[in-house]
């Protein structure tokens, strides 16, 4: 008698367990269109430094993280990781010498010093401050991470899958 009372239950416990796998809603994979949440830290190996522990929002396909760090999310779900490792020209390019300008130290503001990092107020450029004189200044608009292999150590967070028929913004 006792395997015949177990069965019913058995069998009402496979039953809930195929619907559960039948009706449940598929986990959401990084894709156009998706707004994902991550975490990372971001690592310049031949520098030997690498970022603080920071969170990024961004919608997949609309260019707005790094092609090649896009490219490697692509297809990764809620809680995964990832460590994803770009060269220069999936980063921020290849460093070029001739992106060195001489200015004159009037233009910059007032009490900097070489080292100094500046940003464009019509763009989002940045320059360095790699050398000064009394009267000029040389700048590198290179991007202060161009021509090197950059890690990013990826955790996502949160994937909100495109609306159907578009994506409002």
């Amino acid at each position: 008698m006792k395997p015949i009372t177990r069965l019913p239950v058995m069998i009402v416990v496979c039953a809930l367990s195929l619907s559960a796998a039948a009706f449940g809603s598929p986990t959401a994979t990084v894709s156009d269109g998706a707004r994902v949440t991550f975490e990372y830290t971001l690592s310049v190996p031949e520098k030997h430094v690498t970022s603080d522990q920071n969170v990024l929002s961004y919608v997949h396909g609309k260019q707005e993280v790094l092609g090649g760090l896009q490219d490697a999310l692509a297809g990764m779900k809620e809680g995964e990781r990832k460590r994803v490792e770009l060269t220069p020209e999936q980063a921020y390019g290849p460093y070029d010498p001739k992106k060195r300008k001489s200015v004159s130290r009037q233009q910059l503001p007032a009490g900097i010093q070489p080292g100094a990092m500046l940003k464009s107020r019509e763009s989002n450029d940045f320059a360095t401050v790699l050398e000064m004189d009394d009267s000029s200044a040389l700048l590198d608009l290179n991007h202060p991470l161009a021509g090197q292999n950059i890690v990013y150590d990826v955790h996502i967070l949160t994937i909100e899958p495109a609306a159907e028929g578009g994506r409002k913004e």
